[in-house]
């Protein structure tokens, strides 16, 4: 599939220099519902599962992108007010997971803390978010965190035959003329195709310059 990382110009210059993306860790997302989508009401459950979040916390993070480009709060949120860039990159299907969507915390019981496999732990609770966030439209990949490869305290992901660069869309307010980027991308040896954008005049939508 493909699908959409946004961000601010300069992380976004490093991530195509760089050819990695940065890794998100639970505790640094804007939403503090993360890994706590789960109905928490038995106050007995709340000390061992906030334990289980920390731990996979310090273990796993996450690599956050969209479905869809076109969508100008996005731009607004994760692209410097429509200033940045968005990475437009090939992923097979079964290396994300799609976010659902609920107005209903996630039923939860001591037996799911000892569900061997991490990972799907994870993605029941961190594939849940509010409604009012469905505009997103988000997909995540599950990263494991090697202490010995951080830079001060970042995590990234190289891209890889799984994560392949494709494209790049600049907002339609990014300051960095087209040229200057298809400069960059191409020293990476790859065919990646750099597209400005304009807004739509008869819709609320961001659509590809000359379209």
């Amino acid at each position: 599939m493909r699908a959409y990382y946004f961000t601010n110009l300069t992380h976004g210059l490093s991530n195509i220099a760089l050819q990695r993306l940065k890794i998100s860790r639970v505790r640094e997302l804007n939403d503090p519902y993360e890994l706590l989508a789960a109905d928490l009401s038995d106050e007995a459950l709340r000390a061992p599962y906030e334990s289980m979040r920390e731990q996979l916390s310090q273990t796993r993070g996450m690599i956050c992108l969209s479905k869809v480009w076109d969508q100008p709060i996005m731009w607004s949120h994760y692209a410097d007010r429509h200033r940045g860039l968005c990475l437009g990159c090939d992923i097979p299907d079964d290396a994300v997971f799609d976010v659902r969507y609920s107005d209903a915390r996630v039923p939860f019981t001591r037996e799911l803390l000892k569900h061997p496999d991490p990972e799907e732990w994870m993605k029941r609770y961190l594939g849940t978010k509010h409604s009012a966030w469905a505009y997103e439209r988000e997909v995540r990949i599950i990263c494991s965190l090697d202490p010995d490869t951080a830079e001060d305290g970042l995590f990234f992901y190289e891209f890889d035959e799984r994560v392949v660069l494709r494209e790049v869309i600049l907002g339609v307010r990014c300051p960095l003329a087209k040229v200057r980027v298809e400069r960059l991308t191409e020293q990476m040896g790859a065919s990646v195709a750099v597209r400005t954008t304009r807004l739509s005049n008869n819709a609320f939508a961001v659509l590809e310059a000359g379209a």
